[in-house]
């Protein structure tokens, strides 16, 4: 089950697709205000990734957006840039965004 407040990205966060998917999160945004976000078919990220992950999180505050299924991968970029705490994993149903 999909609901507006649970969504799953899937594919590359990169430089090249993150401003497509941070306007598509911008125009959701609008409709409601996600909990979490499922990064579990997210296959590759580099730093931009991890910029646009910081940014939803700025942009979903004053609540607490949550994130599940992180790789190792995003782990340890997010590790190296010192937001690994941004990264809490959690259970929950999804909307898909594609990157």
């Amino acid at each position: 089950m999909n609901t507006p407040t649970d969504w799953r990205l899937v594919g590359e966060l990169t430089f090249a697709t993150v401003p497509a998917i941070l306007r598509e999160f911008n125009q959701k945004m609008s409709e409601q205000i996600p909990y979490v976000v499922d990064l579990g078919g997210v296959h590759y990220s580099d730093s931009s990734g991890i910029a646009l992950l910081v940014e939803f999180t700025k942009r979903c505050q004053p609540f607490r957006l949550r994130f599940r299924h992180v790789s190792p991968q995003i782990r340890n970029i997010a590790m190296v840039n010192g937001v690994a705490e941004l990264l809490a994993d959690t259970s929950a149903n999804h909307e898909t965004m594609n990157a």
